[in-house]
């Protein structure tokens, strides 16, 4: 069925009322309407309403879409989280020339997980490519909230999710 909400195409800033997934097929099939090539590597927004918080969203991204939208399906309840993981990263060079080569430093950063699932007290965060950093990150929040229960939905196809 799908969620229903607003949702809005970053490349050609077209609004989408009603069935999000009309917004899913403009992205993956390139619609002449966009004026713009396929959409692949760009990120939609979803608005849709928390049912928990009961207040509009952004979902970023078909994955956290589709998601969602499996939830609303199967009767999970979701929310976004309002609190904030903090944990600390290494700063490497790039991000400061003034370091040296001794002890590496270490940057506290916030993250915030794509959903929280209150009925199993769960974290759930979507990602479809993973980078090295990704990889940092997670080792580290999972390292230093080790009581929390953080899962990981990894796929490149986010129609798959079924």
């Amino acid at each position: 069925m799908g969620l229903i909400g607003r949702g809005v195409c970053d490349i050609c800033n077209r609004v989408f009322e009603g069935n999000l997934d009309v917004l899913v097929n403009h992205r993956n099939n390139g619609y002449p309407s966009c004026g713009k090539k396929r959409h692949f590597n760009s990120v939609e927004r979803y608005y849709v309403h928390d049912p928990i918080k009961t207040e509009e969203v952004c979902l970023q991204g078909p994955l956290e879409y589709s998601f969602a939208s499996w939830c609303f399906d199967h009767g999970i309840s979701w929310t976004r989280p309002s609190k904030p993981f903090i944990y600390s990263r290494n700063i490497d060079k790039k991000e400061n020339n003034n370091l040296t080569n001794s002890e590496p430093q270490r940057r506290i950063q916030r993250y915030y997980p794509d959903f929280y699932l209150p009925e199993c007290d769960t974290f759930i965060e979507t990602k479809g490519k993973y980078s090295e950093k990704d990889v940092e990150k997670m080792a580290s929040v999972t390292k230093e909230h080790p009581f929390s229960k953080l899962c990981l939905i990894r796929t490149l196809h986010p129609r798959k999710l079924e």
